[in-house]
């Protein structure tokens, strides 16, 4: 098939033209239909996203909080992060733009305003997305309903929907991908005009890269697409593809060759640690089986069975889990899930109209499959670049009439699970008591708080009070929360070391520290997030044994509440020779 592809170079024909007349009248009703179109995918998207919430703000905060330094005149490291070079300085711009109108709505607030307005960006970049997947499939499907159907699966998919309500840089990106896509989909279908069209898909590939950097794992598919689309291979599609190449390259290198020269990054060693600190200290959490759950979980929320997945996987000796124990909603909409996908697959690959084009969507997805497998694949985010990739997939299937009517009921099932169980999770009036635990929680330790003083917590213990920059009130947001360790992360290697520095300083400075109760007991509880084994360079006895030979003062709370660390000379010495690096 290849070969006859490629001998097509060689046999190409110009089309017909139209009589003006009728092509004028023919551009009036698409222009018209279009509209309408817009329209109808505003009004859905606008009542879905009112009715719903993000479950999941994502780093939200750290977007807002390294903008409002900035605003302040302060340096931030993080401001042109390498990872999201475009979207803190664009967050900033939009700010300026409309921070006086978001304040109507939000109150006075500078902190609350930058988050509104990087929600705002998100929301619109939401749409567009959705528009312009709507597009692209219309191109691609002769019949209206798989386009239809599949787009609204894309809205209501767990990613999607979650961060195009959040203040994070993803969906922005996702937006600009699936213009470029459309570009070149559409590009494919006109007699002239190439450069003009490969200049705007070539810009829009390299916007999304800027926006987030993974989106570089998906130009090679993007790139190669109109060589797997339906028809020959022409030398108009090997023009359009080799002139988008190199615009986006050539846009790529511009946005962060600029950046390295504002930053004065002159030397190799220079740029690797910059690039390097996009990770954020994050390391060894990789592997096929958080890459298998996280897939499914960015399509179909997962609530959070996955800890139950991980406990049985990792054998935890504390909270184990059988395989009779496993979820059986949550293990189904697994096995379901990769049912679907496998079929699909197979049944695109046997089917001759369909195989170059599903093989090319294959290949185009390949490399994130291959990064998410390599670094965080749990991450539901992570798939966010091969989404356009597999609803593309979806539609083509659903278009294709020779297959069996069993096999495309099964992308219909998916599409509506998608409707019921994503839909459902996230709508407004779902109270989150885990938030209004964790209030409780803290409300026993709030007055005791002198200046200086900080409160030592695991990092899930507190993660529903501050994650979410909009619905955070001031008192909320200003509490000393200290995190003691974080799975995966650098950090693992000296928490000891670091919190040693963190209680000195509270001392000098005539605070208090105080410490969760749940570090003081000999094993985790089941209803904590701790996972033994997951990162194997720390485990439970550590921890216990660590906050077990302090000397302990004043409890509150209750059994799940906080205890205070009183600065002995036994506590002071133990921290002192810690901090120093001397051990205990």
């Amino acid at each position: 098939m290849c070969g006859a592809k490629i001998a097509d170079l060689m046999t190409e024909t110009a089309p017909t033209p139209e009589p003006s007349s009728w092509a004028r009248t023919r551009a009036a009703l698409s222009r018209r239909r279009a509209g309408t179109r817009f329209v109808l995918w505003f009004a859905i998207y606008a009542a879905v996203t009112s009715l719903t919430r993000a479950t999941f703000p994502g780093d939200t905060r750290g977007y807002v909080l390294s903008i409002l330094q900035f605003l302040r005149g302060e340096p931030h490291p993080l401001f042109l992060d390498f990872g999201h070079v475009l979207w803190r300085p664009t967050g900033w711009l939009v700010f300026k733009i409309i921070g006086s109108l978001t304040s109507r709505f939000v109150g006075p607030d500078l902190r609350t305003n930058v988050a509104a307005c990087l929600s705002v960006l998100s929301w619109v970049a939401g749409l567009l997305a959705l528009v312009l997947l709507n597009a692209a499939l219309r191109l691609l499907c002769s019949r209206e309903w798989p386009a239809t159907l599949t787009t609204i699966g894309f809205l209501f998919s767990q990613s999607f929907l979650n961060f195009s309500q959040t203040g994070c840089s993803y969906i922005t990106g996702l937006s600009l991908l699936l213009l470029g896509l459309f570009l070149l989909i559409f590009g494919i279908n006109r007699s002239e005009g190439i450069w003009p069209i490969s200049l705007a898909a070539g810009a829009a590939l390299a916007g999304a890269v800027g926006f987030w950097f993974l989106y570089i794992f998906a130009l090679p598919g993007a790139l190669t697409l109109p060589f797997f689309l339906p028809g020959k291979i022409t030398k108009k599609r090997a023009h359009l593809a080799l002139w988008t190449t190199i615009f986006s390259g050539l846009f790529v290198a511009l946005i962060y060759g600029a950046v390295i020269a504002h930053l004065e990054l002159y030397r190799l060693r220079d740029v690797l640690t910059w690039v390097s600190g996009s990770s954020h200290g994050i390391e060894n959490v990789r592997g096929l089986g958080r890459a298998v759950f996280g897939f499914c979980r960015s399509v179909i929320n997962m609530g959070d069975d996955g800890l139950s997945f991980k406990r049985f996987v990792r054998r935890d000796p504390y909270n184990p889990v059988s395989v009779w124990q496993l979820p059986l909603l949550s293990f189904g909409k697994l096995l379901c899930f990769y049912f679907v996908i496998i079929s699909m697959v197979v049944f695109g690959l046997r089917e001759p109209r369909q195989r170059w084009t599903m093989l090319g969507l294959i290949l185009g997805s390949a490399p994130i499959l291959g990064f998410a497998i390599y670094w965080q694949g749990g991450d539901m985010e992570r798939y966010l670049p091969m989404f356009p990739f597999l609803f593309l997939a979806v539609a083509c299937f659903l278009c294709d009439c020779q297959l069996p009517p069993w096999s495309r009921l099964l992308a219909v099932i998916l599409v509506m699970g998608l409707v019921l169980a994503n839909g459902g999770v996230s709508l407004k009036w779902r109270s989150s008591s885990r938030k209004e635990y964790q209030l409780s929680r803290i409300a026993g330790v709030r007055p005791l708080l002198k200046a200086g003083s900080q409160i030592a917590v695991l990092d899930d213990e507190v993660s529903e009070i501050k994650s979410d920059p909009i619905h955070t009130t001031v008192e909320d947001e200003a509490l000393p929360i200290y995190f003691v360790v974080a799975s995966g992360s650098s950090k693992v290697l000296h928490w000891r070391e670091d919190f040693a520095s963190m209680a000195c300083s509270a001392w000098d400075a005539a605070g208090d520290v105080w410490v969760s109760k749940r570090l003081l007991s000999p094993r985790p509880t089941a209803d904590m997030f701790w996972v033994e084994g997951d990162d194997r360079r720390i485990s439970w006895h550590d921890i216990y044994f660590f906050f077990s030979q302090m000397d302990m003062g004043v409890s509150v709370g209750g059994d799940d509440g906080f205890e205070l660390v009183v600065p002995s000379s036994k506590n002071r010495d133990f921290m002192r020779h810690l901090a120093q690096g001397l051990g205990p």
